[in-house]
C-alpha cells in the first residue's frame, strides 16, 4: 500500500469529522493504522487551521461556521440524541401546572421536542418555526400561537423586526431556544443576525430558560453572539458531551441535563 501522506491523512480526518461532527482518537488510529501520537499531532494541526476544537479523546467539527444546513438536512443528523433530548424537555413541560406558557424556538431539536410534548394539562405554545407549529397542531391540550415575521428558506423560522416585537410583549413560563455554537468564553452564538435577535428576545422574555445544545454545537462559536451562559437557566444536551465541558459548563453556574 502507498504511503499516506501527512496531508491526505488530515483531509480524510477533516472529512470524517465533517460528516458526523465529531472524531475520537481510538478510533482514528484503528481507521488510519497510524499511532494515536499522529492522530494527536493532526488534531493540533486542523485546530491551529480553524477546522477542529480539540475535546477529550478527540476533535469536534467547526469548519463550516459560516455554512448553514438545510433543515431537512438536520431533521436527518444525530436523530437518537435529539429523541433523548426531547424526551427530557418533554418531562420538563410534564410539570408545568394547567395553562402555563412555553416557547419553542425553530429548529430540528425544537421540532423533536414538539413531537414528544405530552398530553395532559392545557397549555398555550408560542413558536417561531412553522414545522414545530404543525407538529404540534396535533396535540389536543396544545393551544398554539404562530410568531409572524420574514420566513427564513434554510430553516423555516420567522424572523426580523415582526417576530422580535411579538416576542417581546410576552411572558412566558418556560423557553426552549436552540443554539449554533456554544463556548464558555463566547457564550451563546447564532449563524444569522436576524435569527440571533428573536433568539435574544425568547431568553429576555421566558421565567425559565433551557438552552438546546447538541454536543456537536459545544464548543464552537459562530458568526452572532446573542447571549452568555449566565443568561440561561439549564443547558440540554446529549450524553455524548466531552466530561471536562461539562465541568466548564457547570461552573458557569448553569445547569446541565445530559439525555
Amino acid at each position: 500500500m502507498p504511503p499516506v501522506y501527512p496531508d491526505e491523512r488530515r483531509q480524510q480526518i477533516l472529512s470524517l469529522a465533517r460528516e458526523i461532527g465529531r472524531v475520537e482518537v481510538t478510533d482514528l488510529v484503528s481507521r488510519l493504522t497510524v499511532a494515536p501520537e499522529t492522530v494527536r499531532r493532526d488534531l493540533g494541526v486542523l485546530e491551529r487551521q480553524g477546522q477542529l476544537h480539540r475535546v477529550y479523546g478527540g476533535a469536534v467539527f467547526v469548519g463550516d461556521n459560516t455554512f448553514e444546513p438545510l433543515l431537512e438536512r438536520r431533521n436527518s443528523q444525530h436523530v437518537a440524541d435529539k429523541e433523548r433530548m426531547a424526551r427530557a424537555a418533554a418531562a420538563m413541560v410534564a410539570r408545568l401546572p394547567e395553562n402555563s406558557t412555553v416557547l419553542l424556538d425553530s429548529g430540528s431539536a425544537p421540532q423533536a421536542i414538539a413531537r414528544a410534548f405530552p398530553e395532559g394539562p392545557a397549555l398555550t405554545v408560542v413558536t417561531n418555526g412553522l414545522p414545530v407549529a404543525t407538529e404540534l397542531a396535533a396535540k389536543p391540550n396544545v393551544t398554539t400561537w404562530c410568531l409572524g415575521g420574514r420566513l427564513r428558506e434554510s430553516t423555516l423560522a420567522c424572523v426580523d423586526e415582526w417576530a422580535r416585537s411579538r416576542i417581546e410583549s410576552l411572558t412566558v413560563d418556560l423557553a426552549f431556544v436552540g443554539v449554533d455554537g456554544l463556548t464558555v468564553h463566547k457564550g451563546l452564538t447564532a449563524m444569522e443576525p436576524a435569527e440571533a435577535a428573536v433568539k435574544a428576545a425568547m431568553l429576555d422574555c421566558a421565567r425559565e430558560r433551557v438552552l438546546l445544545a447538541h454536543h456537536g454545537k459545544i464548543g464552537r462559536d459562530t458568526f452572532c453572539r446573542f447571549a452568555g451562559l449566565a443568561d440561561i437557566d439549564v443547558v440540554l444536551t446529549d450524553e455524548q458531551l466531552d466530561p471536562g465541558v461539562a465541568k466548564e459548563i457547570e461552573d458557569s453556574g448553569a445547569r446541565l441535563v445530559c439525555a
